[in-house]
């Protein structure tokens, strides 16, 4: 794959003003030399990485007009539905959703997330330890979810993360288990031999979705686990290995083999705690568009950060036909991409939906994206998306002193914030720079 940023019309800078925990990452390293990072990744964690270079601020300010104009367009189709980490959740299994949050998802053909826990009935669930070691969930944490006929409203979960392996190979088996249990796709961790991704159908269209992460907080599982984790070497960080994308090209190649539609790749990647992906994970992102992919779900760095669109082999011209009001997008933003096939189409990078289920301390982790877009068969019978739109949802903590946590959507818990009048400052500009952030300014 290119060495060389050469998809971009300019050269990134180095950030300035980078506060001093802003480098402390963590994945990849050994334990021993995590800990030594400990203080600033904790300083991290509480305040996050909120800046890039500004050559990357003003690109994504492009991308956000462009979605903003892409979720303006009237299109219907089959309706898909994207989510963060699924985390571990302390207490309130039982409790957690809200009716408006399960309702939105129902409202979608399909649903799609990355769950980020085992879920093993043999061992015990911890209500006590912070949320940053081990994990194990109780059933409910996806039963919850379910559509008015009894069914599971998630449709495939992504397996592949770095707490896959936390009760290890047993605890893993009974997470595969109940997933096949409640009839829910999977990908991302396998018996060796199983194909590495599953197929989605819904009114006729035939939907791929492979799973990856970047590794194990312990590295040294993979050599000793009877399954196959599903990795891409070199993912994160970046600057210590090659990128390897073989598995990524053999998936998506296999996947056009058997005539699938829509291919999704979700991966675990990125930096926890970041608001902006870094220019070389932006790279790998278009080389996977360039290798065949749709729609990439990024999950991991625990905060939302905003979605690029690439318009491969010359879909921009529709665009341009359709009234697209920014007739130097190409060269302002630099999201004009070509493979092999010379087939049109555009695809959608999502960096990272944040959490959206989870016990995370700080304002920004307990917030979360919702994605959502429609799928259609063009006139040359390809299948493409369209009307991207968000909805965000916040891990509410309703009681201090006994636990009640709330899944809510943001704007329903910010009304129940003013009822009570608790709004404050904090939460109100959470809203709306989360909205800011996303989608820019509405007046842009």
């Amino acid at each position: 794959m290119p060495t060389e940023r050469d998809h971009f019309p300019y050269k990134f800078s180095e950030e300035t003003d980078r506060p001093w925990y802003a480098s402390a990452r963590a994945e990849g390293q050994p334990l021993r030399e995590a800990i030594k990072t400990g203080r600033a990744y904790l300083r991290k964690y509480r305040r996050g990485h909120w800046s890039a270079c500004p050559e990357e601020i003003r690109y994504f300010d492009e991308q956000r007009r462009l979605v903003r104009w892409l979720s303006e367009q009237p299109e219907a189709g089959v309706r898909l539905a994207a989510v963060g980490d699924v985390m571990w959740l302390r207490d309130s299994w039982d409790e957690f959703l809200t009716p408006e949050v399960l309702a939105h998802l129902n409202g979608h053909d399909i649903v799609v997330g990355n769950l980020e826990t085992p879920i093993s009935a043999r061992r015990y669930v911890y209500r006590v330890l912070p949320d940053t070691v081990h994990y194990n969930s109780k059933p409910s944490l996806i039963t919850s979810f379910a559509r008015p006929n009894g069914s599971n409203t998630f449709s495939a979960l992504a397996t592949a993360n770095n707490h896959c392996l936390d009760k290890g190979d047993d605890g893993l088996a009974d997470t595969l288990e109940f997933l096949d249990q409640q009839s829910i796709a999977h990908s991302g961790a396998r018996v060796p031999g199983e194909r590495p991704w599953t197929l989605i159908e819904s009114a006729g269209l035939r939907i791929g979705f492979y799973a990856a992460c970047w590794g194990l907080n312990a590295p040294d599982l993979l050599n000793h686990t009877s399954f196959q984790i599903e990795t891409i070497p070199g993912i994160v960080p970046t600057v210590r290995h090659p990128v390897d994308l073989g598995r990524v090209r053999e998936v998506l190649t296999d996947m056009a083999a058997a005539s699938v539609d829509f291919r999704i790749v979700s991966l675990h990647w990125g930096h926890e705690f970041e608001f902006y992906p870094t220019p070389d994970l932006m790279q790998v992102g278009r080389e996977i568009v360039r290798l065949g992919a749709d729609m990439i779900i990024g999950t991991h760095p625990h905060v939302v950060q905003p979605l690029e669109v690439c318009f491969v082999n010359g879909y921009e011209t529709r665009m341009r036909e359709q009234g697209l009001d920014l007739p130097a997008l190409a060269e302002r933003t630099g999201c004009i991409l070509r493979d092999d096939t010379g087939i049109p189409r555009k695809a959608l990078i999502v960096y990272s939906l944040g959490n959206f289920v989870t016990a995370m301390y700080t304002m920004h982790c307990r917030s979360g994206l919702i994605l959502s877009v429609q799928l259609k068969r063009d006139a040359q019978g390809r299948v493409d998306w369209h009307r991207p739109e968000m909805k965000l949802v916040y891990n509410a903590r309703m009681k201090l002193l006994r636990a009640q946590r709330r899944l809510m959507l943001l704007e329903h818990f910010l009304q129940h914030r003013e009822r009570l009048g608790r709004r404050g400052e904090k939460m109100d500009a959470l809203g709306v720079w989360l909205r800011r952030h996303l989608l820019g300014p509405a007046t842009a």
